[in-house]
């Protein structure tokens, strides 16, 4: 055993996020310009999105289901459902005109007009090849399409559909022509507004005279969109990621003014503006990252990035609508089948505009703060931050995103000292050092160094006591904190990854032993108490709680509990991948995560039996309970993203976005503060920690039976479909909040064909053309407040041979 002395290093956070030449700088003492408030799992990849600012209802297509969805704005959960008509929705419009949606459907070449109560389908007009945008004017209730396969617009009348003019957009150069993507229309001048993807024109057309006057912008134009008092334009360009705006209140069109282009990095997709708070949301796809970028409609200035996980490089975020009543902003994410809820806060003053301002992209998305270092200093207990200001948030009934701060490279894992309240600690894997932050200001004030390399869980236990286990120098580090006492270190196994403390005793699990696995045991002072082999498995994450201690054995994938004379009771298999622990004390709870088939288990701490099993819509790696509102949150290290779940019953409540973290390294942080109710989680690509602010949901009901399997509904067992893509349809039990389906060819044991765990309906349409004259088989359960029922039968239907 070595003892040592503790050297402080003390630093301040310097509040830089981005600096464009000359123009204005968001700082971290700004309140953030927005914030991500939900994310509504959807169970298909959604594209358009189309709002109802009087009944405050979203409407998003999806474009894999061909569904159109109903959500009710205030609760953000899904009212309704139902088939488009057609094959593959791409946008929607709701004309207030004539109470109806819209929808342009590519594969079908025809728009459906739907009610936007029950989501029936109205009627059905044929248009152009392969449709893509839509706008509708709300006096006349006239529907315009832009038809990108065949180059042209389609004017429909509102009330009855009948199609009143083809337009044609102007050829590039004969035969070139070029094709509409997306559109909108300003109502006040009587203009739609086109995009032309090959000529990268913005075409003006006026709807009087069904003129066409283009506007040059860039390559591969987008998306637009009106700021409507301003009549002020804005497009985006996708290639090459410009964002444009021009002054469209001129009376002739051909006297409209561009202003200059900003870059921004990655491909850009929608476009929209606030006219009430002047903010201007465009979505992008940058490095894999689904982005949002918010800048200001007249100086243009970049306020803001939002990350909102993964993204497709294909089709990126397609819908972006503003409610201008609630100050909310709609996102269509279509890489993760969700639909993402932003609140809009206008800015605290308006930003003076600047000359030609431009963003120097970079290799990964700007850094929202940064550290300087200042001059060395002792650390003292006394110190009491004050809190900065932070978003305004709602009152919501469901946990969100607070805010995301720097700490520095590769953040690994973090812990709260709860006794003294308002510290953050996190092991920072690159530089072997841990940096100690405020949980109130979210800004750092000292790092110090671990005695060990590569530093993998840092724990704060009580009795002042912080411990590391640092992997690639075999040791385990004691610190003294805030108080009396000494800091030691001493040897471990090999690979030491996760740890535990209770009874005055600290439990090391060493990952890499010759023996496949082993606990280290020592007191507090690191004077090693004993070793305890686990034979043929790999020892993960670790947890304790009523004097016992659990072990995540990674690769056998059985849990271990050791009690109090550090005897093993009989493991508990949960199968290969067990990786993540959190405990529930007072409820006597304890829960799992397996990081390879994406389930938490639900373990009883007093009979050590597994009394749940939820199957989580991905992957699941490091889980933290709170036990202040019964939230159990489990971060998804290969979707970028933690689900957050009732610790009673499972019941998946909602889904956050966080930073970037890494399939293999990343996913190992979370902690919470019960003294905030903040959940803190590692971002460890990005070097950032992201701050979810927990609150109080209604408890589910105490008593709820669990759900009975579903019983099948509309089409008879063994039936002949003459469609290559099935809907399956099975009756709904009251209790059941999704489903889970499974589709094979032949037989159950033949291969896989589909296999959903987050579907909202009892009814699913398959995202895949089947093969004509083969067999299919399909089960699906129910999945409620108590978990999930037990599988349904198999039930069997046949493509027909001359299917289309």
């Amino acid at each position: 055993m070595r003892k040592f002395y503790l050297p402080i290093v003390l630093f301040s956070l310097v509040a830089a996020i981005l600096i464009l030449n000359g123009a204005h700088a968001a700082t971290l003492l700004d309140p953030p310009v927005a914030s991500v408030i939900a994310t509504i799992p959807l169970g298909g990849q959604p594209k358009g999105i189309a709002l109802d600012t009087n009944a405050n209802q979203i409407y998003t297509v999806l474009y894999d289901t061909s569904r159109v969805v109903r959500i009710d704005g205030t609760t953000h959960s899904i009212l309704a459902a139902h088939d488009t008509g057609g094959f593959h929705p791409n946008q929607i419009a709701f004309n207030s005109a004539v109470q109806r949606l819209f929808v342009t459907q590519r594969d079908s070449n025809d728009v459906s007009a739907i009610d936007p109560n029950t989501l029936n389908v109205i009627a059905k007009y044929p248009v152009g090849k392969q449709p893509w945008g839509i706008a509708a004017d709300p006096v006349s209730g006239q529907v315009y399409v832009a038809n990108w396969g065949s180059s042209s617009i389609s004017v429909l009348g509102g009330a009855d559909g009948a199609l009143l003019s083809t337009l044609h957009v102007p050829f590039v150069s004969p035969p070139n022509v070029d094709r509409p993507a997306l559109a909108t229309y300003d109502a006040g001048l009587r203009r739609l507004y086109v995009m032309g993807w090959d000529t990268g024109n913005l075409y003006v057309v006026d709807m009087d005279t069904q003129t066409f006057q283009p506007l040059t912008i860039g390559f591969s134009a987008l998306d637009v969109a009106v700021e409507t008092d301003t009549h002020r334009v804005f497009m985006s360009t996708r290639e090459d990621g410009n964002y444009h705006s021009a002054d469209g209140a001129a009376a002739d069109p051909n006297t409209m003014q561009a202003f200059a282009a900003k870059n921004l990095p990655g491909r850009l997709y929608s476009i929209a503006v606030h006219p009430n708070t002047r903010h201007v949301f465009i979505a992008a796809v940058y490095n894999g990252r689904m982005l949002v970028y918010v800048t200001h409609s007249q100086a243009h200035d970049l306020l803001q990035t939002l990350d909102l996980g993964i993204g497709d490089e294909d089709q990126g975020g397609q819908g972006l609508e503003i409610n201008a009543v609630t100050n909310r902003v709609y996102l269509s994410q279509y890489a993760t089948s969700s639909l993402i809820v932003i609140q809009d806060t206008p800015d605290a003053a308006t930003p003076t505009p600047t000359s030609t301002a431009t963003f120097a992209p970079t290799d990964t998305p700007p850094s929202t703060t940064t550290f300087t270092p200042t001059s060395t200093a002792t650390f003292a207990a006394t110190f009491t931050p004050t809190p900065t200001a932070t978003a305004t948030q709602p009152p919501s009934a469901l946990p969100y995103v607070l805010t995301t701060f720097a700490v520095g490279t590769y953040p690994q894992s973090v812990t709260i000292d709860e006794l003294h309240r308002f510290w953050g600690l996190v092991a920072m894997y690159d530089a072997s050092r841990v940096v100690v932050f405020d949980v109130n200001s979210f800004s750092a004030s000292e790092s110090f160094y671990t005695q060990g390399t590569h530093p993998k869980q840092i724990l704060y236990a009580g009795s002042n006591r912080v411990h590391i286990t640092n992997r690639d120098s075999n040791n385990y580090a004691g610190f003294a904190w805030m108080g009396p006492g000494e800091n030691c270190w001493a040897p471990a196994g090999e690979l030491p990854w996760g740890v535990a403390a209770t009874n005055d005793r600290v439990y090391v699990g060493n990952y890499g032993d010759p023996s496949w696995g082993s606990v280290s045991v020592f007191h507090l002072q690191c004077s090693a108490l004993t070793t305890i082999p686990l034979p043929n498995d790999r020892p993960a994450l670790m947890t304790s709680t009523n004097g016992k201690v659990y072990v995540a054995g990674h690769w056998q994938g059985n849990l271990y509990v050791i009690d109090s004379n550090n005897n093993v009771r009989n493991p508990i298999n949960v199968g290969a991948g067990a990786f993540g622990l959190a405990a529930h004390g007072a409820a006597a709870r304890v829960y799992l995560t397996n990081r390879h088939d994406g389930r938490l288990y639900i373990i009883d701490a007093i009979n050590d039996n597994v009394t749940n099993i939820i199957n989580l819509p991905g992957k699941a790696s490091a889980v933290a309970s709170n036990y202040k509102t019964n939230h159990v949150f489990v971060v998804d290290a290969e979707n970028d993203r933690v689900y957050v779940l009732d610790g009673a019953t499972g019941a998946l409540l909602t889904t956050l976005p966080v930073g970037r973290q890494d399939a293999d390294h990343g996913g190992q942080g979370i902690a919470v503060s019960l003294e905030t109710n903040r959940v803190f989680v590692t971002n460890y690509v990005d070097g950032t920690i992201t701050a979810l602010q927990d609150v109080n949901t209604p408890a589910l009901h105490a008593n709820a039976q669990a759900c009975p399997a579903p019983r099948l509904a509309s089409w008879p067992h063994g039936a002949t479909i003459p469609y290559r893509r099935v809907t399956l349809d099975w009756a709904d039990p009251a209790c059941a909040t999704r489903y889970e389906i499974q589709i094979r060819q032949g037989s159950s044991k033949g291969k896989s064909v589909e296999a959903k765990t987050n579907v909202p309906f009892s009814q699913y349409t398959t995202g895949k053309m089947l093969k004509p004259g083969k067999s299919y088989v399909w089960h699906v359960r129910a999945c409620g407040a108590t978990g999930c029922s037990k599988w349904s039968g198999w039930w069997k239907f046949t493509v027909d041979k001359n299917a289309r």
